[in-house]
């Protein structure tokens, strides 16, 4: 280095094209009706206390090599997707019934897993009853205004994608908002992410805003 040069170097900053979409929610029935089955093995797990760290550790699983993982830096960190996690479930707005996970049984159990007619595991009161699943996906909601609520994270593990999961986690949410009183949710995609976009176009959500975010590069 030379003398007097400073070793302070200014960040590249890009600018990430972000699209914000909405859905009006239809009648309960329909919504309800439009929750697709899942594949042969997978069973839905509701919300509950005891399972908040898991869907942050399923968030990291998704998104940490993800292009996400660019534009939002919590998620290249599992202990920063459990805060993530444990900040929704703590805010105000939190809607539990429209935040579920998908698991499966793990690899190493042969144990049953019990569940009601609509395939969720019920849950009582302690993890330890479901630590022969294998979590796989989550998503959450929060409400954001009397009627309306977002979508925070639609989040598959890699090796379980391309089996219409997000898709059903995202019908399953939209059920749940219904269920809680919401007429409107909206959700926010990368522009670049055209899989996550075209789920929710086929899944009626609409393009309301375009904004764009700063992201730092080193």
């Amino acid at each position: 280095m030379k003398k007097n040069e400073s070793p302070f170097r200014f960040p590249t900053v890009r600018y990430v094209k972000r699209l914000r979409m909405s859905i009006e929610l239809p009648g309960r029935a329909e919504t309800e009706r439009n929750v697709p089955e899942l594949p042969r093995g997978f069973v839905w797990l509701p919300w509950h206390p005891c399972l908040t760290d898991t869907h942050g550790e399923v968030k990291f699983q998704a998104f940490h090599r993800s292009f996400d993982a660019d534009v939002f830096p919590t998620f290249r960190s599992r202990q920063a997707c459990i805060a993530l996690m444990r900040s929704i479930a703590g805010h105000s707005g939190f809607v539990p019934q429209a935040t579920w996970m998908i698991a499966c049984r793990s690899a190493d159990s042969a144990l049953p897993i019990p569940v009601n007619p609509r395939n969720e595991y019920e849950l009582r009161s302690r993890k330890p009853e479901t630590e022969h699943l294998d979590y796989v996906a989550t998503i959450q909601g929060i409400r954001t205004s009397p009627g309306v609520a977002a979508i925070q994270n639609v989040a598959v593990r890699p090796e379980f994608r391309g089996r219409g999961l997000g898709r059903a986690l995202l019908m399953k949410a939209l059920d749940g908002f219904r269920t809680a009183g919401i007429g409107r949710v909206t959700l926010e995609a990368t522009s670049g992410n055209t899989a996550a976009i075209r789920l929710y176009e086929t899944s009626g959500f609409r393009l309301y805003q375009t904004l764009y975010k700063e992201v730092y590069v080193s």
